[in-house]
C-alpha cells in the first residue's frame, strides 16, 4: 500500500522557493499579518519573515511538510521558539525588524 496517497512528503531545503510561494501566498491576506507587515512591498517582508522562520526553525527541525505539487505546506515551529539553526539566528533579528519596519 502507497504511504503518501496523496504526495505529501517531508520537504527539504531544496524546496524553500515553492513551500515560500506557497506559505506568501496563504498569509498574505492574514489579518493580523496585514496588521503587523507593513504596506510597503508587504509581499517581499512576508517572504523574509517566512524564510527566516523556515531556515531557523522548521527546516531544521524536519517540520515542513508538502504535497509534491507545494500547493499545499504545513509547518511546525519547536514550541520553546529557539532557533536550531545557530548561523542564521544571528541574522535572524535584524531580518525580522527590517521586514517588520
Amino acid at each position: 500500500m502507497d504511504e503518501r496517497p496523496f504526495g505529501v512528503r517531508r520537504a527539504s531545503l531544496a524546496d524553500l522557493g515553492p513551500v515560500l510561494d506557497t506559505l506568501v501566498a496563504a498569509y498574505g491576506d492574514d489579518e493580523w499579518d496585514r496588521w503587523a507587515v507593513p504596506d510597503d512591498d508587504r509581499q517581499g517582508r512576508l517572504r523574509t519573515l517566512i524564510r527566516v522562520s523556515l531556515q531557523t526553525r522548521a527546516f531544521p527541525n524536519g517540520e515542513v511538510w508538502m504535497t509534491d505539487d507545494a500547493t499545499s505546506v504545513g509547518w511546525w515551529l519547536p514550541i520553546d521558539g529557539a532557533p536550531v539553526n545557530r548561523d542564521l539566528a544571528s541574522q535572524a533579528d535584524a531580518l525580522t525588524a527590517e521586514a517588520l519596519g
